[in-house]
């Protein structure tokens, strides 16, 4: 106990050393994980890996669901404010995914791969539309 008392006017200064030898990292910015530029060269390549950032978006918007239906009954601000931020993450997922799929040369595709490419932006958007009605609708 005396030993504890003797260090205590020492604290901050240890917490301020500490700080300035660990310093605490700022969160990670939020992105697409799965688009990579270098498969725009390869089209069935680049249209799985966008799927797969399209099913990250899926599984956002369904989070946001599940938790607008907690939100509303339990008049809970905290988490309408974490739904909000969610489809911030839908929006910049849904502008990366169409940017990405943009980039695809009409030349390197087939008929079939155009028409994929348009039904994969057309479903991304109307995902994006869907996380909009969460946060400003039903919220």
């Amino acid at each position: 106990m005396t030993l504890a008392l003797l260090f205590l006017p020492f604290t901050e200064l240890l917490a301020r050393a500490l700080t300035r030898i660990y310093r605490p990292q700022a969160p990670a910015r939020f992105g697409p994980r799965y688009l990579d530029p270098r498969a725009i060269a390869t089209p069935p390549l680049a249209f799985g890996l966008a799927t797969r950032e399209f099913q990250r978006m899926c599984d956002i918007v369904g989070e946001m669901l599940e938790q607008s239906l907690s939100a509303l009954e339990r008049d809970d601000l905290e988490l309408i404010e974490a739904i909000e931020a969610r489809d911030d993450q839908v929006d910049i997922l849904n502008r990366e995914i169409r940017f990405f799929l943009a980039g695809l040369g009409e030349e390197t595709m087939t008929a079939e791969q155009a028409a994929r490419q348009m039904n994969l932006i057309t479903l991304t958007a109307d995902l994006e539309n869907a996380g909009d009605t969460i946060n400003k609708n039903l919220l």
